[in-house]
């Protein structure tokens, strides 16, 4: 009886790039979530690891924000110890996967392998040990809840060309996106910024195809830019997605509040004219704790010499 050949896996392949980036985010998971490198941990830190060994609850604290995914995933592990590494671990292993899927977003067909692997070393060797703990670590959620949702962007790029012919064999993908995205804006609620953002920088930098039915829609109004005509025409189903999903998270999170807690149902939304004020607060704050002066330097110069070398196609081969 002959024996069926070992298909060897190629740098070309569409799944050898993801099984290299999870085996680079499980080495660094391993590494740190086993180490010295989480030291700073108190009172806030914690609630997530008595969470998941005491009693879960469906937001941090009974609150209503950052969803308690990671806990839910290590109730497994009681022993208060084995749960805090296996949930640094967990946590970790996002938010590195997160700046993998960032970069594959962002390069698109290219390959992304070798960019991704210098902005994960560059963000390690930059960051401040309390940037690893804040977004590494897992209990602010943000590196959990960025790779849930650059999934789920991912996803939908397969289908978004041609949203009005879909078959019974797109259900799938598109239900797998709707889910990594949902789950992501209950993990963290500020994700879906980063990612609208994300989506419309890119229907103006790349010129993917536009959908028919949304451009046959725009073709009635007069006076409309083609610029902005073929801009919309790229990103508003996958805006509008993430729009109701967002809707979907906040009215499910109002519900489950007010059952929890006995209150009235309310709805109440921060000022639109609050928002660019806020956000660039949350940037500031945040580059300040995270990257050192040398560290933003040590990335600026990785980004050139990442987008030089895909440029040059030089890339692992095997």
């Amino acid at each position: 009886m002959e024996r069926t050949p070992i298909m060897p896996l190629r740098w070309t392949d569409t799944w050898t790039p993801w099984a290299a980036a999870a085996g680079v985010a499980t080495l660094v998971a391993a590494w740190l979530a086993c180490s010295v490198g989480f030291f700073m941990h108190d009172a806030d830190t914690l609630v997530p690891k008595l969470t998941s060994t005491m009693e879960w609850s469906f937001y941090y604290w009974h609150g209503g924000h950052n969803g308690q995914l990671i806990p839910l995933l290590a109730i497994p592990f009681t022993h208060p110890l084995t749960n805090l590494v296996a949930q640094q671990c967990l946590g970790t292993f996002a938010g590195v996967m997160a700046i993998y899927l960032l970069v594959a977003f962002a390069m698109r067909e290219k390959p992304w392998f070798t960019s991704g692997t210098v902005a994960v070393a560059c963000f390690l060797a930059g960051s401040t040990a309390f940037g690893h703990n804040l977004y590494l670590e897992g209990y602010h959620t943000f590196g959990t809840g960025m790779a849930l949702i650059l999934a789920g962007l991912l996803l939908l790029r397969r289908l978004n060309p041609r949203w009005t012919s879909l078959d019974k064999a797109d259900a799938a993908p598109l239900a797998a996106a709707a889910l990594l995205i949902v789950t992501s804006i209950w993990v963290n609620f500020t994700v879906v910024i980063f990612a609208a953002a994300l989506v419309a920088t890119d229907g103006l930098v790349h010129e993917s195809e536009e959908d028919e039915a949304v451009t046959g829609l725009l073709a009635g109004i007069p006076g409309m830019p083609p610029a902005v005509r073929r801009w919309i025409a790229r990103t508003a189903i996958p805006l509008g997605l993430l729009v109701f999903c967002f809707a979907i998270v906040m009215l499910a999170t109002k519900l489950f509040v007010t059952i929890e807690n006995g209150e009235r149902l309310t709805l109440a939304f921060v000022a639109p004219a609050d928002y660019p004020a806020s956000i660039a607060k949350v940037v500031r704050k945040t580059c300040a704790m995270i990257v050192t002066p040398v560290g933003a330097l040590v990335i600026a110069e990785a980004t050139i010499m990442a987008a030089w070398l895909e440029g040059r196609g030089h890339r692992p081969t095997a």
